[in-house]
Parts: structure tokens; sequence; C-alpha cells
């Protein structure tokens, strides 16, 4: 299940934004250090019933968990009912300013997907991206990255 959660993390889009303007999760500068960061991400996260997997200091990745009822948007389609989904959290050293670059996303486990057979991970199926568009779900991922924000701030 690890390998699993690993291959689905690493391949998430790199950029902030699509082509069409649409948020594909949220960042945030604090200003504590990615090891401050990442452990406080941890205990927001499980505080709030997550289950978290460390992928390198600054990558925490959530086991999949449902998409409840309240996540749904009047007239989801089978991309998102009945389906799971993960949260990614990265902590990264920003190279021109000071504190620590965070960003919180969120990726639809695709069907099928939740087992590995041998070295074919997600049987070549790639998490589909929670964006902006999908205003229920990106709320959560707003929240989670508020969660951490202040609490890091808390701690200055």
């Amino acid at each position: 299940m690890r390998v699993y959660v690993v291959a689905l993390a690493l391949m998430s889009a790199a950029c902030a934004r699509t082509g069409s303007g649409v948020l594909t999760g949220m960042d945030a500068t604090v200003t504590n250090d990615v090891p401050t960061v990442a452990r406080v991400a941890r205990a927001q996260l499980q505080s709030h019933g997550y289950t978290v997997t460390t992928i390198t200091p600054g990558i925490l990745v959530t086991l999949p968990r449902p998409i409840t009822a309240a996540l749904h948007e009047a007239g989801d389609t089978a991309a998102v009912v009945g389906r799971q989904w993960i949260l990614q959290v990265s902590a990264t050293d920003p190279r021109f300013s000071r504190g620590t670059h965070l960003r919180v996303a969120a990726y639809i486990v695709p069907p099928g997907s939740s087992k590995a057979s041998g070295d074919n991970i997600d049987n070549g199926k790639r998490g589909i991206p929670v964006t902006s568009a999908n205003r229920p779900l990106f709320n959560e991922v707003r929240q989670v990255t508020r969660w951490i924000t202040d609490a890091v701030d808390r701690i200055r």
C-alpha cells in the first residue's frame, strides 16, 4: 500500500494552475523551517483523522479516504461519487526568500488502483488532481492549508 501511495503522490502535477487558470492546490509561505512545518502538518492532519505517510522529510501523503457525501457537488459524475482521495503536503525551502513554501494538493484515486501488482504500481493510471472547479473538495484543500498555516503561526 505504501508503494502505491508513493507512486500516486509522485505523479502529481507541479504547477499551481492549469492552462485554464484553475487552481490545482493551495500555496502559502510560512516562517518556520521545513522540519517544523512537516511536523506541524503531520500533527494537524492526524488530529483531523487523516492517516499520514512520510515520503521524504518535506513531503507527506495521507492514505486514501472515501470522498464523503458532504464533499460531493450536486451532479457529480463517477469521477467523484464512491471514490477515494488523498492529500499531499509539501514543505520546501524557497530559493530566494525566507521561510518555507507550503503546498497542499489533493488527488482522486483512480478506480482499480488500490493495489500494487508487481512493478506496475498503479496499473498505468494517474491520480486525478482536485481543482478549484470542484468546490467542495477544493474547499477541504483550502481548509487543510489553513489548519497548517494557523498552527505554524502559533509556534513562532
